[in-house]
């Protein structure tokens, strides 16, 4: 699922870099993390040992000698706070960095996305999924849509644009009432509908059954 950023967009973007925040492929005794330098944000590869908060964990932000500009948490976690429900922000905790779902604790999915000043990077880190929905049916406040989630069900996280037909690489990347699902050596969004039969139906094609759904599937030319 592509993540969500707090004004309500759609997020997940990350470039050639010197480590892997969630690999966490630096040398021994180092930890890949988003560093700050004047007005440039970057990934690089600190000292282990300046990160001593563990997942769930009150975090801050620490200033070196040189100028850098990072977090106290372990290595593979980042610090940042969530907007509450009454218009706050909740404390800063350290969270999971992810690429899907199956790197988070359950309940948690892979779906916050984090802004970082001075990078045009939206990595995500395990968040609490969207509220649940039927994704033959929708219902989900606009701009979200109800998508299937591997890890959460059916959630409501924003919708995206794209056609049927069209390739993708999550669900959320397609229009309402689309999945995103694989189609040969790619993967392509496809209208849903209720499997075997039923209302919604397909347009044209055939209804396939989608794994880990019941009573929902795809349509396939």
């Amino acid at each position: 699922m592509r993540g969500q950023l707090e004004d309500g967009g759609q997020g997940n973007v990350c470039f050639a870099g010197e480590c892997d925040v969630v690999a966490q492929n630096c040398a021994a005794g180092s930890r890949c993390t988003y560093v700050s330098q004047g007005n440039v944000t970057s990934r690089r590869c600190v000292p282990a040992s300046t990160g001593t908060v563990d997942e769930g964990g009150n975090c801050q932000s620490i200033a070196t000698t040189e100028g850098d500009f990072y977090d106290t948490c372990k290595a593979g976690l980042a610090c940042t706070a969530s907007p509450t429900s009454g218009g706050g922000t909740a404390p800063y905790t350290c969270k999971r960095f992810c690429h899907g779902g199956d790197q988070c604790a359950a309940p948690s999915d892979c779906v916050e996305v984090m802004h970082f000043t001075g990078s045009n990077e939206l990595p995500r880190v395990c968040g609490a999924p969207g509220a649940s929905c039927d994704v033959l049916t929708q219902g989900c406040t606009s701009p979200l849509g109800c998508y299937p989630s591997p890890k959460s069900g059916s959630v409501c996280v924003t919708a995206g644009t794209l056609a049927d037909g069209q390739p993708c690489t999550y669900s959320n990347d397609c229009g309402p009432g689309s999945a995103c699902v694989k189609d040969g050596v790619g993967l392509v969004c496809r209208e849903m509908c209720r499997a075997p039969s039923g209302s919604p139906a397909c347009s044209s094609g055939r209804c396939e059954p989608l794994q880990d759904f019941p009573g929902v599937g795809v349509c396939v030319p």
